[in-house]
């Protein structure tokens, strides 16, 4: 749900910041470029998010291998905060957005050492 919530709110990411306010006079390649980029992250996120719903719910022999993608790809996003934090601008957002994507990282690496071990 977390992953589907995060693909589903990305959507309107750009708006809701006013990300082009930041950069008015950027050329429109780029500016496409910047929105191609959050489209497709936004929609490899719900998808992502909602094949984990089908895969938990229907107790599919793919969940150790749905399991381990999952864990790398949230535990990648840690490190990269750790490395390149966002949300700077924003006293303790950094510190706040490493706990939740750390948090989402243990909601599949402890179910996929659960599963490992049966």
């Amino acid at each position: 749900m977390i992953t589907l919530g995060f693909g589903v709110w990305h959507y309107a990411v750009p708006a809701m910041y006013k990300w082009f306010s930041y950069m008015p006079s950027i050329p429109d390649e780029l500016r496409n470029g910047i929105t191609a980029a959050n489209f497709f992250l936004s929609t490899t996120l719900t998808l992502l998010g909602a094949y984990t719903l089908v895969v938990v719910c229907t107790r599919s022999e793919n969940i150790k291998v749905h399991l381990i993608v999952m864990s790398i790809l949230w535990l990648s996003r840690v490190v990269y905060q750790i490395v390149k934090p966002q949300g700077t601008m924003i006293p303790g957002l950094p510190m706040i957005l490493i706990c939740v994507f750390s948090l989402t990282a243990l909601c599949f690496i402890i179910p996929l050492i659960m599963v490992w071990e049966k």
